[in-house]
């Protein structure tokens, strides 16, 4: 979405037709805008009105299977560099820090919880071995690529040229 006083961008990859026309009903709510003020787009839409936004609908970059889209929208982030995103990666809020108000805040509601011994252990016990989520599971070279940070293809040559250094220096791949 552009706004034609700056010529602003914003990157997103909803999941789905339903989630996108969610997020566009969100955006034409008053009541959404006021509530998530915090947001960036938000407070753009209420400062500038819909008027001075040049598109009320989006430019679609990329059509693309779901499983595809938090690549994509990755790709477009880095060319684009959008400045309503807050993230500064697709798909993950890794690196986003929250204000010292927001911590404040958060740490103050936590204060008065506490978790029970018994309750800990069980969270502890279901998350490991046959009870974790991923035991078992072959991730992708894709998957096993983009948790490194590096090019899907990096691990392909890893292999094929026998490599014994670590990846970035800290990561050992062995094939099982």
């Amino acid at each position: 979405m552009d706004c034609s006083l700056d010529v602003i961008t914003l990157c997103g990859s909803p999941r789905g037709v339903m989630l996108l026309r969610v997020r566009f009903r969100q955006y034409f709510n008053i009541n959404h805008l006021k509530r998530n003020n915090y947001m960036l787009i938000c407070q753009a839409l209420r400062k500038y009105g819909y008027d001075n936004f040049r598109e009320a609908q989006p430019e679609i970059l990329k059509y693309c299977f779901p499983d595809k889209c938090i690549l994509w929208e990755d790709y477009y982030f880095h060319l684009l560099n959008p400045h309503y995103n807050i993230f500064q990666k697709a798909g993950s809020s890794l690196g986003f820090k929250h204000s010292e108000e927001t911590r404040a805040r958060i740490s103050a509601y936590r204060k008065g919880i506490s978790l029970s011994e018994e309750h800990k252990a069980n969270i502890s016990a279901s998350l490991k071995a046959e009870n974790h989520p991923l035991f078992g599971k072959l991730r992708s070279e894709e998957t096993r690529a983009r948790a490194l940070n590096i090019s899907p293809p990096s691990i392909s040559l890893y292999f094929k040229n026998n490599q014994k250094k670590p990846i970035k220096g800290r990561y050992v791949i062995r094939k099982i």
